[in-house]
């Protein structure tokens, strides 16, 4: 059996993390949602220990993982169901990072209650709402910068 540490330094998967295809190699580096009861405990007590860090809501990501897009989009990609289109502050946040939401809001989904481990809102699309795919995951493009006029103290 694999030990917390022992699984983070030597990319051998731990005894608690389910099974993987064959062709599904396993990477601690990959943001992952604990999803049974023991699982939640186990990934519990290795955040806790330093061996993981929570990224959103109950997904984990190695300590050493940096905070990039693409851990971000990986680890919202785990809280929606396929094809959801991820809005507002969940989507500012895969974009530019920072203290991730608390609840995420989506369209173009169901979602059942306390199915994916993190509060879930589902609202229609805002009309003519651009959707792109960032590292595989659908969220609302950010909103075009308002171009100012230069003011008077601007102008010289």
């Amino acid at each position: 059996m694999n030990t917390p540490a022992s699984w983070a330094t030597t990319r051998r998967r731990p005894s608690w993390l389910p099974a993987a295809p064959e062709d599904d190699p396993f990477d601690p580096g990959a943001p992952w949602r604990p999803v049974t009861r023991a699982e939640l405990v186990a990934a519990a007590a290795d955040v806790r220990d330093g061996l993981l860090r929570r990224v959103l809501g109950p997904v984990v990501v190695s300590r050493g993982s940096p905070d990039s897009l693409g851990v971000r989009a990986a680890a919202a990609r785990l809280c929606l169901p396929p094809g959801a289109v991820l809005l507002g502050d969940g989507a500012r946040w895969v974009r530019e990072g920072g203290a991730p939401p608390t609840r995420l809001e989506v369209s173009g989904a169901r979602i059942a209650p306390r199915d994916r481990g993190i509060p879930v809102r589902v609202r229609p699309l805002p009309p003519q709402a651009e959707v792109v795919v960032v590292a595989g995951l659908r969220l609302l493009a950010a909103p075009p910068s308002p171009v100012r006029p230069p003011g008077p103290a601007q102008v010289r």
